[in-house]
């Protein structure tokens, strides 16, 4: 007898795919917080620095609203803007190579997923290649625009912001220190305000809103090449107080290969795709004589929707105690607390290498798809 995982294909990699967002949640966390990290330490502090030391310089001579000050401030705006250009532009390419390698993690565990939802089948499923993924980096649109497009555009906001305030500071008459506060934020506000802050919050959108934008078409990249085995592909939202309308309305719905469509539609979209394989008669697997439980197995049905709360009281006791950490697990066992109460991603960040570990995929793992697939 054929040894398939509990309930169908569809329903495994339903389940599988719903556990693995979890992780994804926390690895967008950790790409945040790694590249805020690295943009504080080495552009913030180089541009606040060179914006602090020709401030100081030109209001040595004195600040006026006169053509003098004004060429001056234009050399100061160019200065600074050269320092956060190639700043940010370091940033970038730094995010770009990580989101390869989590573009090929994508890939490399969706293959798996098939494998192991069609068990001892053996089918053949093809994984990516590994120029396929970086074109997702370099030419699949996001909201209309390419990355490299999104990131120009936030260089430049932050330019025209820097631009704004010091106008603002010695149209005001504001001292150096004052004018540089406005860019960099203070103490006393945590950093929350100012242009720098800004330029952070719309950081950690683009990053999130990209690892979703990767991880989605280097799955849509999987399906399109094995699509022979393909019935179609689900859409898979989110179902928490977050969740946007547009995502609850297509949640369930199933779309054919290459059609319909697909997350992120919205900046912090965390909506997600699931394949759906064809029955067992439809892709010509001779079953007809295997029990009626391995028959059901590959019988081609799309696995009803549930939302979140109902799939994890689902889920073994270490799996929620995995979500949500064994305190709030067991508060959300005993029907006393509603899981919106706690549920929050950014509390467990987790890195490529933590998700790599937890579903049991090496990168040796991922080597061998790429050689295979190159």
């Amino acid at each position: 007898m054929i040894d398939f995982p509990r309930g169908t294909a569809n329903e495994f990699l339903h389940d599988r795919a719903i556990r693995h967002a979890l992780y994804v949640e926390r690895l967008k966390t950790a790409e945040v917080h790694r590249l805020i990290g690295y943009m504080n330490r080495n552009v913030l502090d180089d541009v606040a620095a060179e914006l602090a030391r020709r401030l100081v310089r030109i209001s040595q001579r004195g600040f006026d609203l006169g053509p003098v000050t004004t060429r001056r401030l234009k050399d100061l705006l160019r200065a600074v803007g050269e320092v956060l250009g190639s700043g940010l532009s370091e940033t970038r390419a730094r995010f770009y190579k990580e989101l390869a390698e989590i573009g090929a993690h994508e890939a490399a565990w969706q293959v798996r997923s098939l494998e192991e939802a069609t068990g001892p089948l053996a089918m053949d499923f093809t994984t990516p290649s590994r120029a396929g993924i970086r074109s997702i980096i370099t030419s699949r649109p996001m909201e209309g625009r390419i990355l490299g497009d999104w990131w120009k555009g936030l260089t430049k906001g932050v330019q025209l912001g820097i631009e704004k305030q010091i106008n603002l500071g010695v149209a005001q008459g504001e001292t150096v220190d004052q004018m540089v506060r406005r860019i960099t934020g203070s103490r006393s506000t945590r950093y929350g305000v100012g242009e720098f802050a800004a330029l952070r919050r719309k950081t950690e959108a683009l990053v999130r809103t990209s690892v979703n934008h990767i991880n989605t078409h280097a799955r849509e990249l999987t399906y399109e090449a094995n699509s022979d085995l393909m019935k179609g592909v689900q859409f898979v939202a989110t179902l928490d107080a977050r969740t946007t309308e547009i995502c609850m309305s297509l949640d369930g719905q199933v779309f054919a290969v290459g059609e319909g469509p697909r997350p992120p539609l919205h900046w912090g979209c965390r909506s997600g795709t699931v394949p759906v394989l064809k029955s067992w008669k439809a892709l010509g697997i001779p079953l007809a004589e295997a029990p009626a439980g391995t028959r059901a197995s590959m019988d081609g049905q799309v696995p009803a929707t549930m939302t979140y709360p109902e799939w994890l009281r689902k889920q073994p006791r270490e799996v929620q105690d995995d979500a949500l950490g064994p305190t709030r697990a067991a508060m959300f066992r005993s029907g006393k607390v509603s899981i919106d109460r706690f549920v929050d991603a950014r509390n467990r960040p987790l890195s490529l290498e933590d998700i790599r570990r937890r579903e049991g995929l090496t990168e040796e793992d991922i080597a061998i798809r790429r050689r295979d697939s190159a």
